[in-house]
């Protein structure tokens, strides 16, 4: 059975908001837009051309829910700059949507692995902060 871009946003809205601290959504997010272009190079390798398609446009739709769910107002200059980066990753996954290009997801990925890691380092060192002010909290 397969699962369509419809119902992998759903899953990931439905696990973020559930599961997941909102300090590790954007990595957890972006981990899955890695996922998906894997799939999609996959697709790609074997010709499967509806395949690659639904894999790139759910990456898309992830990557489109991180720029909606910018604060402008409280990012200041950091939102914008996110933003522009997610604007250039759904270019770019479109991109190579239309063209069935392998080696632009091959570049994707070697924005989206480093981008991954500072979202988790970043979510580790906030919960990690958060639970030391907490802890502190306690003993006193």
């Amino acid at each position: 059975m397969s699962v369509g871009p419809q119902q992998s946003l759903t899953a990931y809205q439905t696990s973020a908001q559930a599961l997941i601290p909102k300090e590790r959504v954007p990595a957890v997010a972006l981990s899955g837009v890695v996922m998906h272009v894997g799939r999609a190079d996959r697709a790609i390798a074997a010709n499967d051309i509806l395949g690659a398609h639904h894999a790139l446009i759910t990456a898309q739709q992830i990557v489109g829910l991180l720029r909606c769910g910018l604060d402008h107002q409280a990012g200041g200059q950091i939102s914008a700059r996110l933003d522009a980066l997610y604007a250039y990753l759904g270019f770019e996954l479109g991109r190579a949507n239309i063209e069935k290009s392998r080696e632009r997801l091959a570049r994707l990925l070697r924005v989206l692995s480093p981008l991954v890691e500072a979202w988790e380092g970043a979510a580790t060192a906030v919960l990690r902060g958060r639970d030391s002010a907490m802890a502190g909290g306690r003993a006193g």
